[in-house]
């Protein structure tokens, strides 16, 4: 925004938003990352794990989605009305704290049930962040900054996860194969010592966030604590909006879930990569493209949202939804290693749904409310995509194609049914999203 648009923005915005946090975001951004590390290292690890254990595909799936999602769906109504009423500082290193013991519990599990409740813990312990995050940083940035800020913080789940393939991929080539002698715990095979170390640094450093100062939180006209009757009847009045947008970008999550999680397993399978060489190529394309693509397009929606588009948040999805499933498509059907890698590459420059998605709801929710209304946001985001978005991937390759070799194609169909369903959902959500953005601004006060 320039000139006369510029000053006009700002005078309506409260002088504490003006500037923005940046401490704040990178505070976040660090422990989004740390998040990331410990929720997608599984991924890498999965050849290990079968090996190891005698797991199956769909059990494979269940420990990668549902596992991990079913308490972060349970929690996370917890967590957003703590997010809404308590220090929200407290509620991140809770969270913080519990997910990498969780993490590193998992790398003690002897059986399935022991690792599945190693994952659960996970879930659990990251539900408390992101609701807490999305509220301190809708109060630290005004509305035609948030999205790029948010964006920023969203780069953690691109950073984290190249990041657990490569630290992953790293401990996996450095230990013997035959793992490790531990006082105590006895012969721990390298996928095991790969859980307790990505697990670690977040137990050294949860107490960081309290360098941070807790944002004040904004208010609205005449409101005061809202109750869930409250936001629940937010949320009918918005119900086009709701389920369009929260519709369409979870169901683009559900095939971005299915594909995350057997990405490495199809390089292992298709190409004959060796799991450390898959991870180390995944780490590169998502921490590189994923991260370009994040502060693109947050900056991208600033740009077209700051300019009179109040439905950007919805528009620039369904133009990356396109090429993502294009990509996609040509990227695990194709036996050329560099077509696979240019088109992957591009698919990963198309994931910043992650922070377009909750920041068109900051917008458009009151304040006393956000904490529940993004845990709601990320139950859907997270249960739907991470229970079901792995194990359609792996009952495709299991049931329909019945050949372990077919991963390929089996997340190739499934972003081809996902992928056009979504933009149909986005497409209801435009006009609900203008007429929610108009009436944001008779609510919201300096």
């Amino acid at each position: 925004m320039d000139g006369l648009e510029d000053r006009a923005a700002a005078a309506v915005e409260p002088a504490s938003q003006r500037k923005g946090d940046w401490g704040l975001v990178a505070m976040l951004l660090f422990f989004y990352c740390l998040a990331f590390l410990d929720r997608s290292v599984f991924a890498l690890l999965v050849p290990a794990i079968k090996a190891s254990m005698g797991f199956t595909d769909v059990q494979i799936s269940l420990l990668g989605g549902l596992a991990f999602a079913i308490f972060f769906a349970i929690f996370g109504p917890v967590f957003g009305w703590l997010v809404d009423r308590a220090p929200r500082r407290a509620v991140i290193f809770g969270g913080v704290s519990v997910w990498s013991l969780s993490t590193i519990a998992c790398g003690l599990a002897r059986t399935f049930g022991h690792l599945f409740i190693g994952r659960v813990g996970t879930g659990a312990g990251e539900a408390a962040l992101s609701p807490a995050a999305y509220s301190m940083l809708a109060d630290s940035f005004p509305p035609r900054r948030l999205t790029f800020a948010l964006a920023v913080y969203a780069c953690g789940a691109m950073i984290g996860a190249a990041a657990a393939m490569g630290a992953g991929a790293a401990t996996m080539a450095l230990l013997p194969a035959h793992g490790l002698a531990i006082p105590g715990l006895g012969l721990m095979e390298p996928w095991r010592l790969t859980f307790i170390v990505v697990g670690a640094p977040g137990l050294v450093t949860a107490g960081l966030i309290f360098l941070k100062r807790d944002p004040t939180r904004g208010g609205t006209k005449g409101a005061g604590a809202a109750g869930w009757g409250d936001v629940g009847r937010f949320m009918r009045r918005r119900w086009r909006l709701m389920l369009g947008h929260m519709g369409g970008c979870t169901l683009s999550f559900m095939a971005g879930a299915g594909t995350t999680t057997w990405t490495p397993t199809f390089m292992v399978r298709h190409f004959g990569f060796t799991i450390p060489q898959a991870g180390l190529a995944v780490a590169a394309m998502s921490g590189v493209f994923g991260t370009l693509g994040f502060l693109t397009g947050g900056r991208m929606v600033d740009f077209l949202f700051a300019r009179g588009e109040k439905a950007a948040h919805q528009i620039y999805p369904i133009g990356l939804i396109i090429v993502a499933a294009s990509s996609v498509a040509v990227a695990f059907t194709t036996n050329n290693v560099l077509v696979f890698f240019a088109c992957q590459s591009l698919s990963q420059f198309c994931v910043p749904l992650s922070a377009i998605a909750p920041a068109a709801l900051q917008i458009v929710t009151p304040p006393q409310m956000r904490g529940r209304v993004s845990s709601i946001w990320l139950l859907l985001s997270t249960l739907i995509p991470y229970s079901l978005g792995p194990t359609f991937t792996a009952a495709l390759t299991q049931y329909l194609f019945k050949d372990p070799l077919a991963v390929g194609k089996a997340i190739a169909l499934q972003y081809a049914i996902l992928g056009p369903l979504a933009v149909l959902l986005l497409l209801t959500a435009i006009g609900p999203m203008r007429r929610a953005v108009e009436e944001a601004k008779a609510w919201a006060i300096d």
